[in-house]
């Protein structure tokens, strides 16, 4: 049995759940529980004070920007060229929409003892199809990996 179970383990059934659990195992968060961790993971909530998180979500984001935009390093955004996929497409249409879609941004980039980068910005950038437009808003780009490790 001991042999069974350690080939699951090698093979990643566990993950699965084709393997028995421990019995001191924790129980597994529910899908709501991992959502809202989720969306969490990606705003700015948990650069937020403990104290303003458990006002609500709201104050601990609101928290986490203004943290973002107190210690953050300065962006400078540019854009200038939109291509447009020839199968989504028809020539026509390509030759119809503006591929200098010149623009320009500012925004605060912050990065965690985890390297995961958190920014705060907005861009006013020309459209590929008519007029202006313009974007804002806060990111969660998850780790940065730089070389082999």
């Amino acid at each position: 049995m001991l042999k069974a179970l350690g080939f699951a383990a090698a093979i990643g059934l566990p993950a699965l759940g084709l393997a028995a659990a421990p019995a001191s195992a924790q129980e597994v968060p529910g899908f709501w529980q991992r959502s809202t961790d989720s969306v969490n993971a990606t705003t700015p909530f948990p650069l937020g004070a403990k104290s303003e998180q458990e006002r609500g979500w709201f104050s601990g984001a609101w928290d986490g920007t203004k943290r973002i935009w107190r210690e953050g390093t300065h962006d400078l955004y540019l854009s200038g060229y939109t291509w447009h996929l020839p199968y989504a497409y028809t020539t026509a249409e390509r030759e119809a929409e503006n591929a200098l879609t010149y623009g320009l941004g500012f925004g605060k980039t912050l990065t965690e003892v985890d390297l995961v980068l958190r920014l705060v910005g907005g861009e006013l950038a020309a459209d590929a199809v008519a007029g202006h437009r313009s974007r804002s808003g806060c990111r969660g780009l998850g780790t940065v990996c730089c070389g082999r490790g």
